[in-house]
């Protein structure tokens, strides 16, 4: 059985999320300071906390045109 650790996340790790693909049913958050975007995560998925087909929100960045 796996434990939470093998699931997280680790200072460094990042991810390259440009490839991935808009939510068609959620595909802007505009609500709150700064717009939101829904994500889907492609499968299979090229880190291990990551979970395929997994919807995430993500902000954008500060200064984002």
């Amino acid at each position: 059985m796996h434990s939470k650790a093998d699931f997280d996340q680790q200072r460094g790790e990042i991810v390259a999320v440009e490839s991935w693909n808009l939510d068609d049913e959620f595909p802007v958050f505009p609500t709150g300071q700064k717009p939101k975007r829904a994500l889907i995560c492609p499968a299979p998925t090229t880190h291990r906390f990551l979970i395929g087909g997994h919807r995430y929100l993500f902000k954008e960045p500060q200064g984002y045109q």
